[in-house]
C-alpha cells in the first residue's frame, strides 16, 4: 500500500522570512498564522495539513490557500538589501532563512522592525522582489565568475607555465609573415594560431573546450602547439624560397586585404602559391602598392607627354598630367580601372607598353579652376582671329563663348566645355582652327534673346570686367 504524500505550502526559508516580518502579524488578513509559525520548533517545509495540527484557523488557511502570493509580495516589500555583502571562504556562517552553510552572504534589513538577516546566495534567488536584489545578484555573479576565471587561469599556467609566450609568439609570427604563404600552409597555420588562443581563452572564461575532443584543454593545447611548430617549419622553408620572387604577395598587401575585407582576393592569391596573376594583381589598389610600382607604370608608356601623378591620399582615384602647348591639364582615373586594364600588364609582362589613348579610355578630365583657366587662355589668341571671347560665369558655373560683332553667345557648362576641349584638342589633337569652327557653329543666343532671358546685363558685365576694366 502506497503512502500518500502532502504537498508543502511553505518552505523552510519562507517560514523564516515570515517570522521576522511584520506583515504576518496582521490577524485580520492572515488570522493566527504568525502564532502558529512561532510554535514550530523544527523549521522545515510544511504542508497545510501539518499546520492544522497547530490549530491554524480558517482565516490563516485562506491566507495560505488563496492569498499566499499577496502575503509574500507584501513581506518582501518590508526588506531591502544592505550595502555590505560578505564572503565566508570556510562556510561557517549559515543562512538566516534556510540554515545552509554559505560562502556568499547578503544582508537584508526590515525597514519596519529593523530586523537584520544574513541570507545565502541561493535563498536570495528565491526572493527577487526584495529591494536591491537585482543589483547585488549581478555583483555576486560577476564576483563568482571572476573568481572562477582566476582559478582556471592559475590552473592553466601551473600546467603550462609558458602559455603566454607561446600565444604571443605564434600570433606575432603569423601577423608578421613577410609574404603570403601557399594555401596548404597559410590556412592551417591561421587556424592553428586561432585555436591555440581559443583553447586557452575558452577554458579560462567558461571552463570548456572550443574544439570537440576527448582530451582535456591542457593536452589539447599542447597538441596544437606541436601542430603549430610543424606548420611554422614549413612556412619558414616557403618564405626562404619565395621571399625575393617578383610576383609574391607581400606583407603590406596582406594587411591591406585584411583591413579592407578582401578575403576572397587573399584566398585566391594564396591558392596560387602566394603569387599574383593578371586577375588578382589587378585588384590590388592600395596606395603603397601603386606607389611601389609607380616608376614602372610611367616607364611603360610609349609617349611621355602624359605623366602619372604620385598619390598623396588614400582616395579611390589616381591623377595624371597631360601637356598641351605649354599648358598642363589634370585627369583623374579610377584606381581599379587602371590596375585592371594597364597596371596588371605592366607588372606581369616585361615587354608591355601602353599608349596615351589607353589612358584616355579610362580617365576623364578633372573639373578644376586650373583646367578651366588653362583651356580658356590657350584659346584666347585664336579666339581673337574669330572675333570670339571666352567669359567664365563662376556664379552659375557656365562659360559663354561671346561673339563681339553682335554680342551673341553660346552657352556651355564648364564640364561640357572641358570635355569638348579634351575630346578634340588633348586626345584627338585636332587642328585648333577646326576645333574653333566646331565651337562656334549653331545654337547662338542673340542679344535680344539674352534680354528676354534677363542675362544680357550679366554677360555685358563679364565682358566689361575681363576686357575693358583692366585697361582703365
Amino acid at each position: 500500500m502506497s503512502r500518500r504524500t502532502t504537498k508543502s505550502i511553505l518552505s523552510r526559508d519562507e517560514i523564516s522570512l515570515l517570522l521576522y516580518s511584520e506583515e504576518t502579524k496582521n490577524t485580520k488578513i492572515y488570522g493566527n498564522l504568525y502564532e502558529v509559525l512561532v510554535q514550530i520548533k523544527d523549521l522545515k517545509a510544511i504542508s497545510l495539513d501539518e499546520l492544522n495540527k497547530y490549530n491554524l484557523n480558517d482565516v490563516g488557511r485562506a491566507a495560505l490557500s488563496y492569498n499566499k502570493n499577496t502575503l509574500m509580495d507584501n513581506v518582501k516589500g518590508e526588506w531591502y538589501v544592505e550595502a555590505d555583502s560578505s564572503e565566508d571562504v570556510n562556510k561557517k556562517v549559515r543562512c538566516g532563512l534556510c540554515n545552509t552553510p554559505n560562502k556568499y552572504l547578503f544582508y537584508i534589513r526590515n525597514r519596519i522592525n529593523n530586523a537584520r538577516l544574513n541570507v545565502g546566495s541561493f535563498c536570495m534567488t528565491k526572493f527577487p522582489g526584495i529591494e536591491g536584489y537585482t543589483e547585488y545578484k549581478y555583483h555576486l555573479e560577476q564576483k563568482i565568475k571572476n573568481q572562477k576565471i582566476a582559478f582556471r587561469r592559475t590552473e592553466f599556467h601551473n600546467k603550462i607555465p609558458n602559455v603566454n609566450s607561446i600565444l604571443d609568439s605564434a600570433s606575432f609570427y603569423f601577423d608578421n609573415l613577410p609574404i603570403l604563404l601557399s594555401a596548404d600552409i597559410y590556412f592551417p597555420l591561421k587556424e592553428t594560431v586561432k585555436n591555440l588562443r581559443l583553447i586557452y581563452s575558452k577554458y579560462i572564461n567558461y571552463g570548456t573546450n572550443p574544439i570537440s575532443s576527448n582530451k582535456n584543454p591542457f593536452d589539447l593545447f599542447l597538441e596544437y602547439v606541436e601542430k603549430y611548430l610543424n606548420l611554422k617549419s614549413s612556412a619558414d622553408i616557403f618564405i626562404k624560397k619565395y621571399i625575393n620572387h617578383p610576383l609574391i604577395c607581400k606583407r603590406a598587401e596582406i594587411d591591406w586585404m585584411v583591413q579592407n575585407k578582401q578575403t576572397k582576393l587573399l584566398n585566391n592569391i594564396s591558392k596560387n602559391g602566394g603569387l599574383y596573376t593578371y586577375e588578382t594583381v589587378g585588384c590590388i589598389i592600395s596606395n603603397s602598392f601603386i606607389m611601389e610600382n609607380f616608376n614602372l607604370f610611367n616607364n611603360c608608356q610609349k609617349q611621355h607627354r602624359i605623366k602619372l601623378i604620385e598619390l598623396k591620399n588614400n582616395n579611390s582615384q589616381m591623377r595624371l598630367s597631360v601637356g598641351y602647348k605649354g599648358y598642363i591639364f589634370i585627369y583623374i582615373i579610377d584606381k581599379k580601372k587602371f590596375m585592371r586594364s594597364i597596371g596588371a600588364k605592366c607588372i606581369l609582362d616585361t615587354n608591355y607598353k601602353y599608349n596615351e589613348n589607353e589612358l584616355f579610355k579610362i580617365s576623364k578630365i578633372e573639373k578644376s579652376s586650373s583646367n578651366i583657366e588653362n583651356a580658356m587662355i590657350s584659346l584666347e589668341e585664336i579666339g581673337k582671329q574669330f572675333g570670339i571671347a571666352f567669359l567664365l560665369d563662376e556664379s552659375t558655373d557656365n562659360i559663354y563663348v561671346y561673339k563681339k560683332v553682335d554680342k551673341s553667345v553660346r552657352l556651355f557648362s564648364t564640364i561640357k566645355f572641358l570635355q569638348l576641349y579634351s575630346d578634340n584638342l588633348l586626345q584627338k589633337k585636332m587642328d585648333i582652327y577646326k576645333f574653333m569652327s566646331i565651337l562656334i557653329m549653331n545654337k547662338w543666343l542673340t542679344y535680344q534673346e539674352q534680354e528676354q532671358q534677363g542675362i544680357d546685363e550679366k554677360i555685358n558685365q563679364l565682358y566689361y570686367h575681363k576686357y575693358i576694366e583692366p585697361y582703365h
